[in-house]
């Protein structure tokens, strides 16, 4: 009850700093039963990471978080990028910029990082994403193909909606970041990872990119 406590007061500062109301509080016990949906369809045979990266501490990181998630077959990879970012594929490839290395001052600001973005994939964040890029990517390519320009001019109207909604509304994001943030604070309790290490970092994800 205390962890569960901690973690939703590093929430609630977090909710602060993106200037979000009570009411994007997400429901603890939805995520931790999608989660957990999730590592229940994962084969107990595979590997809880496939491949790694090299970088010690990155794969020490990313070796614990796969176990606290309960989930398997994640790809490691460091790229040389003096960019503070991270960020895993739908197919669980999780990638490291060396700028992010350069920035965390420890293990637990690094798993903050990786945890949040491993719970994006668990929660089906990244494959919704890739769903509507490639609805994006279609609608292009039908406008490409059309040879009438009423249909044309419709599917251009079609595409400006989609596009305004993925790249300016983005009325789920927030929710979505919310989410991610709790179950990845979730992960490093289970983990053995200070979760308050992570409230750093995550805010300063948040306010350079308060939307994605």
């Amino acid at each position: 009850m205390k962890k569960l406590l901690t973690v939703i007061t590093l929430l609630i500062c977090l909710m602060a700093l993106q200037a979000c109301g009570p009411g994007f509080l997400p429901d603890y016990k939805a995520l931790n039963a999608q989660a957990l949906q999730f590592a229940s369809k994962e084969q107990n045979s595979q590997p809880r990471v496939r491949c790694y990266s090299g970088n010690k501490q990155v794969d020490r990181v990313v070796d614990r978080i796969a176990a606290a998630s309960d989930t398997r077959n994640w790809c490691v990879k460091v790229e040389d990028n003096a960019a503070f970012n991270a960020y895993v594929t739908p197919d669980k490839n999780v990638v490291v910029f060396t700028g992010l290395l350069d920035f965390t001052e420890s293990d637990d600001e690094l798993a903050a990082i990786i945890g949040h973005e491993m719970a994006h994939v668990v929660l089906g964040h990244s494959q919704q994403k890739l769903r509507d890029l490639q609805t994006m990517e279609s609608i292009k390519q039908s406008i490409a193909n059309s040879s009438s320009t009423q249909s044309a001019a419709l599917q251009r109207q079609q595409l400006a909606l989609l596009a305004y909604s993925l790249l300016v509304a983005k009325p789920y994001s927030r929710e979505r970041e919310l989410a991610a943030d709790a179950l990845g604070l979730m992960y490093l309790h289970r983990g053995d990872y200070d979760p308050s290490a992570g409230v750093r970092v995550l805010s300063l994800i948040h306010i350079s990119e308060p939307t994605r």
